[in-house]
């Protein structure tokens, strides 16, 4: 007799032995105890590694803008901002930037605390409860390796020591799982549809941390109607949940709409109700009645918003119109409240309320943006600019329309291309390359199969806890691969500027939650035997395996290399999976194990389990550690400090301005200078800021700056864009100040004075080229074409006696690729300064630069090269002949 293997959402029967008792109790006493312990060790790590000043990207502006309450780049991230702002104002002891990085440490370990308990939960399960230590056991170190594991991924590791809002994103993500798992436990409760509320909850409250919480939408509703049939065949969840997917495809349609459509659901709700309250329908649409008739005669309609368009562009707010919504709202709330309203009518208004209520969040971008903070960027005061704010459209066409038109090839997005290949990010996630070749996890792949084992083992003791870590990883992988749509470079579009795995956090800690499944399931097979590793292929094993020979044969597809590797393994793979379909369960059939071998090689499991993150730990913890990384604070200063009084400063894109905005804003450092920002004085809102709340010499009217459009090169060399006449506005625009020194001699120069950075780039420069003096890390603007000379005096002063270097010499300090780059700033004004002395002929000098050149700057190449040069001048062989050892 053939028997089926164990069905689904049965918990595992154990050999019988006597074995201490573990009680409910007791086990959510030991899981909340572990969780703790947990979440506590990743915290000490992510503070002990954390940057105690402001990281190079993004971070700069998030806390110049935690610290102002400012408005950040679009789609802004209000709830970081406030959370930031009550950090700032902690007496802990440490600098402001320190404090809201170790903000991003907490809610990043949080996060990790909440996924214990998820997969603690969900390993539970297996067993319907815990009822012994070993059992326990095995609860407790697979899910505490799947924490690990997440946790301690270096690209999310890497998140929790900067201030960026993924910390925020990932605590509601894994609050959203772990909702939902509740929710299925407690499915009998009459009160349980207020997890779906929580939930709904959550996921507009992500959108005030960033976008990136809202792929959980589609993964949570697909679970919620395969795991009940009464909402799958509900049509009043699925209008809910389609109204809930507007704010994901159309924004502006969930804003103009989101309190009209809230009425209209609570009419409808009513409508339903037995017996029909007629006098309260009346009521509501006797008021918006009178309020349309009266608003016609303003040229005006009431069907969408409390703030639409007509009362928010370029005006206040009409108050008949925000009074009329408000009191429709109310009525509408205490009617579905307190009437005989049914149940999932009732349950649809209130989650939808509660998303717009945690949308609501998001009404802090237009307040602020009144009152004109430091950092105000789109200006999104009005209606209209806040709908292109949260759609950012200053970024281009929408990412629904450019999924259609992919910005670099399928074999780059998947595989491992530079910047943005996702197998690329996967492959080193877990153990650093530069220490632990790919062949010991081979290419990764080995990270891939224990998460498979994972899933699949999860799917084959809950379906439907199953499909949910199935759907939730899926589009944090594979579903932001195609959404994103990196450009590699060869489709007429820049190669990426920076590595983009940050994107793919949600994805990385998923998996490796799975992986934490993966060892737990191998410790299972273990503690059960033989059985029910036989009853486990039967069932996922052909699934498995054929799932894996799919993703090798697609990667042999897409990335075409490794073909012998790929094809092997996809061959494997479907002879294995045609073997697990012949499997036969014999009734009664059991291979117990050596309890003291059992429990052995359950210890052993255990601590690979556990070595696997260890090892993550241990080999990136040199280049995670940014505990004495004060390389961007120091670079932002030197620029700034490059300046003289009163300057407006054109940089060019994140790391040599949101730094600087972070000085200016919350160290208060030289904030008389004008940061001109190249990239964004392409748009409309900058320019007036620039103008308006700076004092940038700039003579367009608003209305003038409005009208600006980029426009053919005359001379059929591309295009004159909106920065290129501004810069030429600017410069044209600023007094020549003109006096006469001592010894009679007429100088002219710009007042104020007017500077590039060294990072922008020459072609955005070129027409000035001829103007430029190098003074250190920015170029000042003349008045006279000196042809790019260098004024020495100023250039020792700044690289001898202002700037700081503080950890560039000191090799056991990691310094990033970026790091590295802008390092080659610092050589170029050094040997600058040199072979302007060497001009000169004063060789004293010259050496001396070179010198201190050596003394505070890493080891490079070039410079050597460069220095030996120098020193072969001056007749020095020895240290050319020192050099050239050391290499050049």
């Amino acid at each position: 007799m053939v028997e089926q293997a164990a069905t689904l959402e049965q918990p595992i029967s154990v050999p019988a032995k006597k074995a201490a008792a573990i009680t409910v109790e007791r086990w959510s006493r030991i899981r909340n105890i572990s969780a703790f312990i947990v979440f506590a060790i990743v915290l000490a790590v992510y503070m002990l590694t954390a940057q105690p000043t402001v990281p190079f990207w993004d971070c700069g502006e998030f806390i110049a803008c935690s610290y102002t309450l400012g408005v950040p780049h679009p789609p802004g991230a209000p709830l970081f901002v406030l959370w930031g702002r009550l950090f700032s104002l902690l007496p802990l002891g440490v600098s402001i930037a320190h404090k809201i990085n170790w903000m991003s440490s907490l809610f990043n370990a949080l996060a990790i605390g909440v996924l214990f308990l998820i997969l603690a939960r969900i390993i539970n399960r297996w067993f319907g409860q815990v009822k012994n230590t070993t059992e326990l056991f095995i609860a407790l170190i697979g899910a505490a390796s799947g924490a690990f594991l997440a946790a301690f991924g270096t690209t999310y590791w890497n998140n929790g020591l900067e201030a960026e809002v993924y910390g925020f994103a990932m605590l509601a993500t894994t609050l959203i799982v772990y909702l939902a798992l509740l929710w299925s436990e407690r499915r009998k409760d009459p009160k349980v549809d207020r997890y779906v509320m929580l939930i709904a909850y959550l996921l507009y409250l992500g959108i005030g941390a960033h976008l990136t919480v809202m792929i959980m939408l589609p993964p949570v509703f697909l679970y919620f109607i395969i795991a009940d049939k009464t909402k799958r065949k509900s049509p009043i969840f699925w209008l809910t949940w389609m109204l809930l997917f507007l704010v994901a495809t159309e924004f502006n349609l969930f804003v103009e709409n989101m309190l009209a459509g809230l009425v209209i659901f609570a009419l409808a709700a009513m409508l339903s109700s037995k017996p029909t309250n007629r006098s309260i329908l009346m009521t509501i649409l006797g008021i918006w009645g009178l309020a349309q008739v009266v608003l016609l005669f303003k040229g005006t309609t009431i069907p969408g918003l409390l703030l639409k368009d007509y009362g928010f562009s370029g005006s206040d707010p009409s108050p008949l119109s925000a009074l009329v919504q408000l009191v429709i709202i109310a009525i509408a709330f205490v009617s579905v409240w307190k009437r005989n309203v049914p149940r999932e009518w009732k349950v649809g208004f209130f989650t939808l309320l509660l998303a717009i209520i945690a949308f609501s969040l998001n009404s802090y971008t237009i307040i602020r943006s009144k009152a004109d903070p430091y950092v105000d960027e789109n200006d999104p005061e009005t209606l209209k600019a806040f709908r292109g704010y949260m759609d950012r459209s200053q970024y281009g066409q929408s990412m629904w329309v450019m999924l259609f038109h992919r910005k670099g090839s399928w074999a780059s997005q998947f595989g491992t291309h530079e910047r943005m290949g996702f197998w690329g990010f996967f492959r080193k996630q877990w153990a650093n390359p530069e220490k632990i070749p790919y062949a010991f996890t081979l290419n990764g792949w080995l990270f891939f199969i224990l998460g498979i084992l994972g899933l699949g083992y999860a799917y084959y003791r809950n379906p439907k806890w199953g499909a949910l870590l199935f759907f939730s990883t899926l589009i944090a992988t594979i579903g932001l691969l195609v959404y994103l749509n990196f450009s590699d470079g060869t489709r007429g579009i820049h190669l990426e500027v920076r590595d983009r795995d940050y994107f793919y956090t949600p994805g990385f800690m998923f998996f490796g939650a799975l992986m934490g499944l993966g060892f737990a399931a191998l410790m299972t097979f273990i503690y059960r035997g033989a059985r029910e590793v036989k009853a486990f292929l039967k069932r996922t094993g052909p699934l498995l395996f054929y799932t894996i020979a799919f993703g090798a044969l697609v990667i042999l597809f897409l990335v075409r290399q490794d073909h012998f590797y790929f094809l092997g393994a996809a061959a494997l793979s479907i002879f294995l999976g045609m073997r697990c379909q012949k499997i036969k369960l014999e009734k009664g059939e059991t291979k117990k194990a050596n309890p003291s071998k059992s429990k052995l090689w359950i210890f052993v499991v255990a601590i690979l389990s556990l070595l696997l993150p260890a090892i993550s730990v241990a080999t990136y913890w040199w280049q995670n550690d940014r505990s004495r990384n004060y390389i961007p604070y120091d670079y932002a200063y030197n620029i700034l400090q490059s300046c003289d009084k009163n300057a407006i400063l054109f940089t060019n894109g994140d790391n040599d301005t949101f730094p600087l905005w972070f000085l200016q804003a919350v160290e208060g450092i030289r904030t008389d200078v004008r940061i001109a920002n190249l990239s964004l004085l392409n748009t409309n809102w900058y320019i007036k800021q620039l103008k308006n709340q700076m004092g940038v010499p700039i003579k367009l009217t608003d209305e003038q700056i409005d009208r600006l459009r980029p426009y053919p090169n005359p001379r059929g060399d591309g295009w004159i864009r909106v920065q290129d006449i501004m810069v030429r506005h600017i410069i044209e625009n600023t007094p020549v100040k003109v006096v006469v020194d001592s010894s009679g001699d007429t100088i002219r120069y710009l007042d104020p004075p007017v500077y590039f950075a060294v990072t922008v780039d020459p072609k955005n420069k070129a027409e000035f080229d001829k103007y430029l003096q190098m003074e250190g890390l920015v170029y000042r603007v003349t008045t006279e074409p000196l042809g790019r000379r260098v004024e020495p005096n100023k250039m020792r002063h700044l690289l001898f006696d202002v700037y700081r270097f503080r950890g560039l010499n000191d090799t056991t300090i990691y310094k990033d690729e970026n790091s590295l780059k802008l390092t080659q700033n610092y050589i170029t004004s050094f040997l600058m300064l040199a072979y302007e002395y060497q001009k000169r002929g004063d060789t004293a000098a010259a050496l001396e630069t070179v010198e201190r050149m050596l003394k505070v700057l890493p080891y490079n190449w070039r410079s050597n090269a460069y220095a030996a040069n120098i020193y072969g001048w001056a007749g020095k062989w020895d240290k050319v002949d020192s050099l050239f050892e050391e290499g050049c």
